[in-house]
Order: structure tokens, then sequence, then C-alpha cells
């Protein structure tokens, strides 16, 4: 049985996958499976995967029309064999020592998720993203390490940079939202955390991450309501699960925002904005910590029209607003 399974979505990669690919084969440490998802590529990398496939027996490939990323990794994960799981995407490169770093000398580390450091490549810059933190988390820990730099870096946000026991996810039955197309990773990283799993920060690099590669999964209109629900679970692990209640004006902040953009981006795709307002309003959580305090000024009109349920006045400040804008973008001859 391998002891890192590596599970990589592929969706017209061509541009990258040969400098993937070469990478991962030359991975010093070799007790490894691939299992590469081809999510219905139009370009060639099909082709590509099969010459890979072909000259090294760990790498195996399995094609499916294209169902979006989220069911890529879960039929990855059906098929994984591995002790730990490596989830990788196809643009962002691995280091080459990473995980005979992570498993010389341990024979079984003693953590159900690891963690790396990595780098990011935007506009021909290498930057290396790293915090000073190391060793086995306690769930506290955890917590107070998330809010210090997930909102700033999205460390502990990613996949890429982190190994997790398999087991972890089976027994938890831990799987992708499929509906989801944005931050899909950083719901199903929350959902692990919520477990209280231990947690091993190393100082070693696992991956070279590409900001704005060609075909990113996360590319598109957002679903505002989706990221809503992510930021309440994460309050709900927070404040609820763990009692952080110095964390509440950071959430209401947040709350309020998102809530504002589902109103506000709503209007814009003309999706009425009294029927978003009710379907808000069915969120206890969020009718409760709705909050203009630190927030955009541009927003501040629609938080408070939806605190105080003046929903009329809401619509009638998105017209004017709306108005302006398009004199705004004519004016500059947009």
């Amino acid at each position: 049985m391998p002891i890192v399974s590596i599970i990589m979505p592929v969706y017209n990669k061509e541009k990258y996958l040969p400098e993937v690919l070469e990478a991962f084969i030359s991975q010093s440490f070799e007790n490894w499976e691939m299992i590469i998802i081809n999510d219905g590529s139009t370009d060639q990398s099909a082709s590509i995967l099969a010459f890979y496939a072909a000259i090294d027996h760990r790498v195996s490939i399995i094609h499916q029309k294209n169902q979006g990323v989220s069911a890529a990794r879960n039929r990855g994960l059906a098929l994984a064999c591995g002790e730990w799981i490596w989830f990788v995407d196809g643009d962002d490169v691995p280091d080459s020592d990473f995980l005979e770093r992570v498993f010389r000398n341990r024979d079984d580390p003693c953590a159900d998720l690891i963690i790396g450091h990595y780098e990011q490549l935007e506009n021909h810059r290498l930057c290396r993203i790293s915090i000073t933190e190391e060793g086995i988390q306690s769930t506290a820990q955890l917590a107070s390490l998330f809010m210090k730099y997930q909102y700033r870096t999205g460390y502990f946000g990613y996949l890429w940079n982190k190994l997790i026991r398999r087991e972890i996810i089976q027994q938890n039955a831990r799987y992708f939202d499929e509906n989801l197309t944005l931050a899909e990773d950083l719901q199903f990283l929350v959902s692990l955390y919520r477990l209280g799993i231990r947690v091993l920060i190393l100082p070693y690099t696992a991956t070279c991450y590409r900001v704005n590669a060609e075909n990113s999964a996360s590319r598109g209109r957002v679903d505002y309501f989706a990221q809503l629900r992510i930021q309440l679970l994460i309050r709900n692990w927070i404040i609820n699960d763990l009692h952080r209640r110095q964390y509440i004006p950071f959430f209401r902040k947040i709350i309020s925002t998102y809530a504002a953009c589902i109103i506000f981006h709503g209007y814009e795709s003309h999706i009425d904005d009294a029927f978003l307002a009710r379907k808000l309003y069915t969120m206890e959580t969020v009718k409760k910590e709705l909050d203009i305090r630190g927030i955009e000024p541009a927003l501040v009109p629609i938080v408070w029209c939806l605190k105080t349920e003046q929903f009329h006045l809401m619509h009638s400040y998105l017209v004017i607003r709306s108005s302006i804008r398009r004199i705004y973008r004519k004016l500059k001859g947009r």
C-alpha cells in the first residue's frame, strides 16, 4: 500500500502538465500513487496524461465528463489507497523534496493533518508564504492561528500544502460539496478542523501555487450565498464550538459584507432584491449579526435597510446607485 495518494483533477491544463508531472515523478520520496481525474478536458491534456501514465506505473488516469473539481476530487478519494491524501492541482509545481522531508525518520507522524509552507507565483514574481509557528497544534492553538493568518494569506484554507490522513476523511464521511465552485477546499478543511484533529505544521515548502493560472477552477461568477454559508461554518467553529467571543465583531463585519454583496450583485443580475432579503432573513444568525460598523461605506445603506427591514428603501437605494454607476461608466467611455 502506498504511503501517499496524490489526487489531481485536470481540466485543460496542457500548458502546465509536463512541468508539473515531471516534478512529481522526480520526487525524492518514491512510495506514492497518483490518481489523475481528467475532468472532460478538450485540449491535449489527455494525450499528455497518457504519456506519463505509460512511463510511470504509479500514475493512473481516470476520464470522466466535465463535472467540476469537487466531483473529480471525490472520485479520486474513492479510489485512493494511501495512508495520506495530498490534493494537488494540475498547474501547481510541487517541491521535489517535500514528501521526503515530511516522512524522513517518521514512520507514523503523530498527526491527522500536516501543513507545509508554499510559494506563490504571480506576474512572474515568486513569494514564499510561511508562518513562524511549528509543531503539533492544539484545537485552541489551531483556531488562533487560523484567525491570525487565514484572512490575510489563505494559509489554512488551501489543499495543496496539506497532507490529510485518509482514515480521518473516511471515518467522518468528509467529501467535497459538488455544488460549490469556489472555496470548496476551505469548507472541506474547516469541516475537518471542527473534529478536533491533530494538526502538525512543518517548515517545509510543499508546492508553488500559480495565481490566475489558465482555466482555473475558481474563476466565474461568485455564489455569494454559498460563500456566506462557508463563513457561517467558520463562525460556528470559532464562536460556538470554541467560545472565542473576541471574534464576534469580526464575523459580524464578514457576515454583513456578504449579505450586502448578495443584495447588490443580485440586483445587478436582475434578481429581485426583496426576494433575496427574505431569503437572508431565513438565516437566523445572519439576521442577528447584521451590523454596519466597519463595512465599506457603499454597503452601509444596504445593511442598515436589511437590519431594519426597510426593503422598499433598500430598493430605492439600489436603483439610484445603479443609475449613478451607469452615468459614471458613460462618462468614462466604458
